[in-house]
């Protein structure tokens, strides 16, 4: 028992890793260019994560993102570039990062010198965006009776709309309070933790599934969609035809999961890069009012990643919402969650306040909390 306090006490943050692009690598195939990926590891160099390799690439983009349960001693990235082939992978080169001044910033975007075998002569560069978050830990204690238990939830949430409406700036800005111009469509579906406290004696976290654009047209959404009770629907509000695929969107939801009682899960709609010209149907409150009602949604806001407007005050509304169905939701004990990887919510928020419109009896309130267009 003690053991495990240790490991969970040394689990102390999080360290997500994008691999964005590489550029000017060393040619190791005589014949072609290189079929270049990427390995990356902490240094336990038996938990290595790794890229997909790009055929035939000379200045090869990989956008894949990959998350370390960071442990405190463990100060350097380890970076490796290698060529793919059939018989033995060739080292095109490697950098290894030192953390420390990540952990004093928190976010590093930036290019890396990709060293030879003998670290004297560049074989390339590569793009990393580096973000680290501590974790706010605590020593579990045991509860002396019923009544000092606190309650803790696991509310699954989806995330869905259009392609490059700016959902997943959105779940970045609420979860890391971090915002990049850097444009990478999401495949499929990622995945972002956030831990709410919602009273004295309640801890939600949210689950966020930030589902591709795309995925609408494909196979995977029931799956996606499995369990989750709560939904942003996001359009962009320079793109009037992001707009109008809403209630697409809308249906395919209410036609793929329902509350345990049979109800819609709670959905609320976002109307997303409002610090940007506006079109369409958005321009009038009043007729987003009566749109939200006719669709069923719970409320509408006007939000942006970029400038931080709403995303807080969106997301409690949302819960506030969830939170009315908690009969039908079966809270966990606090000590039920075995890992660590959760990310600390920002005891200040960064999030300028902004008049939203509200629909169906839905409130407003100044934000105390967080945070593309």
């Amino acid at each position: 028992m003690l053991a495990i306090e240790l490991i969970l006490d040394r689990v102390m943050a999080q360290l997500q890793v994008t691999v964005v692009e590489a550029k000017n690598l060393k040619k190791k195939d005589t014949l072609s260019e290189n079929d270049p990926f990427v390995e990356i590891y902490l240094d336990d160099s038996n938990y290595k994560q790794k890229t997909k390799a790009k055929k035939n690439a000379k200045n090869p983009k990989w956008n894949q993102s990959f998350v370390f349960n960071h442990l405190y001693g463990q100060d350097i990235l380890h970076v490796e570039v290698y060529d793919e082939d059939s018989v033995k992978n060739d080292k095109i080169g490697s950098v290894q990062i030192d953390l420390h001044e990540l952990y004093q910033k928190g976010h590093i975007d930036q290019w890396f010198e990709l060293k030879g075998k003998l670290g004297l002569k560049s074989h390339g560069q590569i793009h990393l965006d580096l973000y680290f978050e501590r974790l706010k830990t605590s020593t579990p204690t045991a509860p002396t009776s019923n009544m000092d238990q606190k309650k803790e939830y696991l509310f699954k949430v989806l995330v869905i709309g259009e392609l490059a409406t700016g959902k997943t700036a959105l779940v970045k800005r609420y979860v890391h309070n971090f915002f990049s111009e850097h444009y990478r469509a999401t495949i499929g579906v990622d995945f972002a933790l956030k831990i709410v406290k919602y009273d004295d004696d309640t801890v939600i976290r949210l689950q966020l599934w930030d589902i591709a654009g795309q995925e609408r047209f494909g196979n995977m959404t029931r799956v996606y969609y499995k369990e989750a009770v709560g939904c942003f629907i996001v359009f962009d509000v320079t793109r009037g035809s992001t707009f109008e695929a809403v209630t697409k969107w809308k249906t395919d939801l209410d036609n793929k999961v329902q509350l345990p009682d049979g109800n819609p899960v709670p959905c609320v709609l976002l109307a997303n890069k409002c610090d940007l010209a506006k079109e369409g149907l958005v321009n009038n409150a009043q007729q987003m009012d009566e749109f939200c009602r006719a669709k069923g949604f719970a409320n509408w806001f006007e939000t942006s990643a970029k400038e931080n407007i709403n995303i807080e005050t969106s997301a409690r509304f949302l819960i506030s919402e969830i939170m009315k169905h908690t009969e039908q939701l079966q809270p966990r004990s606090p000590g039920s969650y075995g890992r660590s990887d959760t990310l600390n919510i920002p005891g200040k928020s960064d999030e300028k306040p902004k008049n939203e419109r509200t629909c169906c009896g839905g409130g407003s309130g100044n934000d105390s909390g967080d945070s593309k267009s």
